[in-house]
């Protein structure tokens, strides 16, 4: 896609501007993929692909094409603009490396770490506990017992996993994005009344944590044989979500472009 043609599909009036910025990148289950620019883009060159799998060869062609056409956007502005890429500002680098850093040693990130890790490890240790369900599940459906109920609870269980898998490192990234934010220095947006993007990013965290939360006990209702299991990692979820609503009090005010509106 050329610069000019990108600059127009961004001037949709139908486009919600900037919605994409603080969204979980779920498109697939968003409500407003039809007024998203940046799905506009994937999906005009994607009409045949349904799903987008991080493991799908697609996936990864179509994210090459998008950075090339970001790359032609950034060049085309700067042209324009007369801005000069190739110049840093050893200084400004350095407090983002410090700030960065910083936000990588605070508690939030080792507990969002963690809590990756002890879902990662919950998944891989229930690994035959799941397989043995599916099995189950399966053999009723050939035995032709209450297929109506297996299939709604297979469903279930399917979104559970899902949820928990999508949300469990972006939790990671969105809180290190909010913490360099917030160590960087947020001065322009203060000086300015403007919303601070470290609130917007903690914001979609927290959503992921509370959906997270969500799904966690509804699994713990479908298998409360695994309830101890469950109550440790639901006890960090609770304890991660207390930690961020404690830096960033403000946090959940923060009216995302869209979706809060």
């Amino acid at each position: 896609m050329e610069p000019e043609e990108f600059i127009n599909r961004a001037q949709n009036p139908n486009n919600i501007p900037g919605i994409y910025n603080y969204c979980d990148r779920w498109c697939e289950r968003c409500t407003f993929t039809n007024r998203c620019l940046n799905f506009d883009k994937r999906s005009i060159r994607n009409k045949n692909i349904e799903n987008l799998d991080t493991e799908n060869k697609e996936y990864w062609n179509e994210l090459e094409s998008t950075f090339a056409d970001t790359m032609k956007l950034i060049l085309h502005i700067a042209e324009k603009e007369g801005i000069d890429l190739t110049k840093t500002d050893d200084a400004d680098s350095q407090k983002r490396d410090d700030s960065e850093k910083k936000a990588s040693k605070h508690l939030i990130s080792t507990q969002a770490k963690s809590y990756n890790t002890m879902a990662h490890e919950f998944f891989e240790r229930e690994k035959s506990f799941i397989e043995n369900f599916e099995n189950d599940l399966n053999t009723q459906l050939k035995l032709g017992i209450n297929e109506g109920n297996i299939l709604i609870k297979a469903d279930e269980v399917k979104d559970i996993f899902e949820i928990i898998n999508w949300y469990s490192l972006q939790i990671t990234v969105k809180m290190k994005r909010a913490l360099s934010g917030k160590f960087n220095g947020e001065e322009f947006a203060d000086e300015n009344n403007f919303p601070r993007d470290s609130d917007g990013s903690a914001k979609v965290a927290l959503i992921g944590i509370d959906r997270s939360i969500s799904a966690w006990g509804k699994l713990q209702q479908l298998f409360p044989e695994k309830t101890d299991d469950l109550i440790s990692i639901l006890l960090l979820l609770d304890k991660l979500r207390n930690e961020i609503e404690k830096e960033f009090p403000t946090a959940r005010s923060f009216i995302r472009a869209g979706f809060d509106e």
